[in-house]
């Protein structure tokens, strides 16, 4: 059975030259035995939090979750935005959980590769991709060849 509930909607724009930016949408649902929580826009410090409150009532809630963050319209993420999935992993791992990063591309790809942090999340091309390994159990796979992963301090 396939659930879906709106999270979260921040409300809030930032100034970038004058211009105000998109905000955040979060959305969570169950598939496949899954939860896949999708993110639309930025995730930064102002549109964080509604993705870091879904990640730890996961984490809290649903012992072993295997979460799938789909990453797809995904269109800025800086080095505040980038301590949601950090805290999120480390909480799901606290709790036997796992999670895996779907569609991350251009800018938000580079953001994850220059820190190093593509070594620590498996990253995959696809929602369905990321579902299979996630079912599966295979944390170490990703569509994309990288070293083994270090433990996250």
């Amino acid at each position: 059975m396939n659930e879906h509930h709106d999270v979260g909607r921040l409300g809030l724009g930032r100034l970038a030259g004058g211009l105000r930016r998109t905000t955040e949408v979060v959305s969570a649902r169950e598939e496949q035995g899954c939860h896949v929580v999708t993110l639309r826009g930025e995730l930064d410090l102002y549109t964080g939090p509604p993705v870091r409150r879904t990640l730890a009532h996961l984490a809290e809630h649903h012992p072993h979750a295997r979460v799938v963050i789909d990453m797809t319209e995904l269109t800025f993420l800086d080095s505040s935005g980038l301590g949601v999935p950090i805290g999120g992993l480390r909480r799901l791992r606290a709790t036997g959980g796992a999670m895996h990063l779907a569609g991350c591309r251009g800018p938000v790809r580079e953001v994850l590769t220059i820190t190093g942090l593509h070594h620590a999340f498996p990253l995959h091309d696809t929602v369905e991709r990321a579902l299979t390994a996630a079912r599966t159990g295979d944390g170490g796979h990703t569509d994309h060849p990288r070293p083994p992963a270090e433990p996250l301090r």
